[in-house]
């Protein structure tokens, strides 16, 4: 589950899911941080833990994510939140893994590839982005397949959108590589489970899901107990499935 705060941690494990995003930046207090993981741990979840560095620089990350290595909780190593839209290039992105993989080895590390990086983008809106990536349609996926241990796949346009998006672009660039879904939970539970089922033609290994944010992206799970109902319906099924 992405962007859950410790406070609903336990609504995060009464839905069914095993997981938490946890992000720190440079000014995050180490003491409180380790709290924050303690209490993941407790409730027997992992943590996939985020060292949010802007711009992206792999020697910063690498310093704070090493910060907190070691603790139990910490499943895997979150490098980079959609590094192609923010103009870190794979090389640097497999470079901070495989530095990662080094000093922590056994944790594997993550990314996600953004569903925008198709079309050419204007400079005026993206001036972060060099301008050899304007016009890259199609070939992200491809690019950062190897970028990391596990590659995120995020989309949150309606189901037939999603379903052309995965189909056209994602399925054959990562087929064979292990990736997860990232799946959104603001959209009616019909809605939720056709795009999950186009997702699961792919077969990722994992299934991540956006259901709390920042205020700007306006939506609450916990405001939400028909998604509730049948996210808990949907992580029962998951969980018998071979």
């Amino acid at each position: 589950m992405y962007h859950a705060g410790p406070e609903v941690y336990a609504l995060v494990k009464e839905l069914g899911c095993d997981s938490v995003e946890v992000a720190a930046d440079e000014n995050s207090d180490p003491e409180e941080m380790r709290k924050v993981l303690d209490q993941a741990r407790g409730l027997g979840l992992k943590a996939i833990f985020h060292p949010a560095v802007w711009p992206f620089d792999r020697a910063r990350v690498r310093a704070l994510a090493l910060r907190h290595a070691g603790h139990p909780a910490i499943a895997y190593w979150y490098l980079a939140d959609e590094p192609d839209f923010h103009g870190a290039a794979p090389e640097e992105v497999r470079a901070l893994a495989d530095c990662l993989a080094r000093e922590d080895p056994g944790t594997p590390t993550y990314t996600v590839v953004s569903p925008l990086n198709y079309g050419r983008k204007p400079e005026s809106c993206l001036p972060f982005i060099p301008s050899r990536w304007f016009d890259i349609r199609g070939k992200a996926y491809g690019a950062y397949r190897d970028a990391a241990d596990v590659i995120g796949v995020d989309h949150y346009g309606s189901p037939s959108k999603v379903r052309s998006h995965l189909r056209r672009h994602v399925f054959p660039k990562l087929k064979g590589r292990r990736w997860w879904a990232i799946v959104s939970l603001n959209q009616s539970p019909e809605d939720l489970r056709r795009s999950l089922a186009t997702f699961l033609e792919g077969e990722p290994s994992g299934i991540m899901y956006y259901a709390f944010s920042e205020s700007g992206w306006g939506f609450d799970l916990r405001e939400h107990p028909e998604i509730q109902r049948a996210l808990k319906e949907i992580n029962a099924e998951l969980r018998r499935r071979p």
